[in-house]
């Protein structure tokens, strides 16, 4: 279990402030919030690229930020930022190597993961020559190769065609099944609706609201509304353009 202890952190025009939150094996959490709420700056603060303030995380009554801790859970990266050149062969012995894994249990992961994502045919490309949605299998294979107990997930399905969104998702609920916790945003509410069973919602560096979740109940699109006001557009200012 993550336990985040009355976390804070002052930037210049932003403050996280006095956040406590626990995350267990079992949920899948949907962060929600507009730009600059603080969805990243929390991220960043569980993995400690940003310096806190006060406050410390925890991971199982332990400190997160020791390495034995860290390697427990993953964040799914951007695909722009993954090594492009290499194949995908290669990148997942890259990280293989970066895990201190023996070559023997790195083979026989690798075969079990690319089936189940069912990428075996892309093991010699280049990361580069893949589609978006095959990249983003790439890095999901690349997370599970270290059998993670929690994942962060940023706009996982951005940029993909229906398709492989719905393909996606299929995956993440199956990840859920096998009780492996994640987070997740994303700017698209319906596709938190299908998966998530934990909302969380952070307005100007504070947690509002953070209550397990029905889909079959509840909607997600009305949580987010019930904290943030819609801004009202002058559509008047458009008729007068094409007047």
């Amino acid at each position: 279990m993550i336990k985040i202890n009355n976390i804070s952190k002052v930037y210049q025009n932003f403050e996280l402030k006095d956040v406590n939150l626990e995350f267990k094996s079992s949920d899948i959490i949907a962060l929600i919030g507009e730009n600059g709420s603080g969805k990243t700056t929390l991220i960043k603060s569980i993995f400690n690229l940003v310096k806190l303030d006060s406050g410390n995380i925890e991971f199982d009554n332990e400190n997160l930020h020791i390495w034995k801790n860290l390697t427990k859970i993953s964040f799914f990266s951007d695909q722009n930022s993954i090594p492009l050149e290499l194949t995908l062969k290669q990148y997942l012995w890259y990280l293989s190597k970066l895990n201190n894994m023996k070559k023997d249990i790195f083979i026989k992961k690798q075969e079990k993961i690319l089936k189940m994502i069912e990428i075996e045919d892309l093991i010699n490309k280049k990361l580069k020559n893949l589609s978006s949605g095959q990249k983003k299998k790439a890095i999901l294979a690349g997370v599970l190769l270290t059998e993670p107990k929690f994942i962060f997930f940023d706009e996982p399905t951005a940029n993909l065609d229906i398709d492989s969104k719905i393909e996606f998702l299929e995956i993440i609920k199956y990840l859920g099944e096998l009780k492996i916790g994640m987070l997740i945003t994303s700017h698209l509410a319906e596709e938190l609706q299908l998966i998530a069973n934990r909302v969380i919602l952070i307005k100007k560096g504070k947690i509002l609201y953070d209550e397990y979740f029905d889909n079959k109940k509840n909607s997600i699109q009305d949580i987010y509304q019930k904290y943030y006001t819609n801004k009202k557009m002058n559509i008047d200012l458009l008729r007068e353009v094409y007047e």
